[in-house]
């Protein structure tokens, strides 16, 4: 996963609001260390990296990590980066985890993972993450085709929704000279239901809030990002 992606993440991500959500974030994550799961490229690590959290990216993908480790350096910060998964990365116990921009929906029986973050965190620390809502991945991604085309760096996009989970072809043509280089890439996201969520992180030991995107505000009916702010028992 996320190798082809990995050289164009950035570029095509470029609207998203990490300020935003690091703006909420650390309303509720508490001063000290954490771990950033499925972190991608980094930049939600970094930012928060620069908030004065010390904070350690993980993620299953080297092209991505690679990318990551090159912001890093170039922004002047000490971060550490992990390659693993996050259903079996495991760590002495840190004051926060977080996991954004939907790790857990490439997760189909997220209860697993809870229960591992749950051991991760010291007694009152914080699991912050956010999923794409049922509602997105059936209705604004749906059964829909995505064209982007910037001059150099072309993509189709291509969705194929199935009861529980949508999986997403992607294709790639990036100009070389008078050339064009074609990479494709398969992902499959789950769709997991916020009471779902609830009650899979209840189960594991966490209380839990949800809001509506990165925003003091409530889920709304047709919400297409949940953040999670769910808290170890003190």
């Amino acid at each position: 996963m996320y190798r082809a992606l990995a050289t164009y993440y950035d570029r095509l991500m470029a609207d998203v609001p990490y300020g935003d959500w690091v703006d909420f974030a650390v309303r509720f994550l508490p001063e000290g260390s954490g771990v950033d799961l499925a972190c991608g490229t980094g930049s939600f690590t970094l930012a928060l990296a620069q908030r004065g959290r010390r904070v350690t990216g993980v993620d299953s993908s080297a092209d991505m990590l690679r990318v990551a480790c090159e912001k890093a350096l170039t922004r002047g910060l000490r971060t550490t980066f992990v390659q693993s998964d996050m259903t079996a990365f495991s760590c002495r116990p840190v004051d926060f985890v977080t996991c954004v921009c939907d790790g857990i929906n490439y997760i189909e029986q997220p209860a697993d993972v809870f229960a591992r973050v749950y051991e991760m965190l010291v007694p009152g620390g914080v699991f912050l993450f956010d999923v794409s809502s049922a509602y997105k991945l059936r209705n604004t991604l749906g059964d829909h085709t995505f064209f982007y085309d910037d001059g150099d760096l072309v993509y189709m996009w291509r969705n194929f929704p199935h009861k529980t989970y949508l999986d997403i072809d992607l294709t790639f043509f990036a100009r070389e000279g008078d050339l064009w280089r074609r990479s494709d890439e398969s992902q499959r996201q789950f769709l997991h239901s916020e009471l779902a969520l609830t009650e899979a992180l209840h189960a594991a030991g966490f209380t839990v809030q949800t809001f509506g995107g990165y925003a003091m505000r409530p889920v709304g009916k047709n919400e297409e990002r949940i953040c999670f702010v769910c808290r170890r028992a003190g």
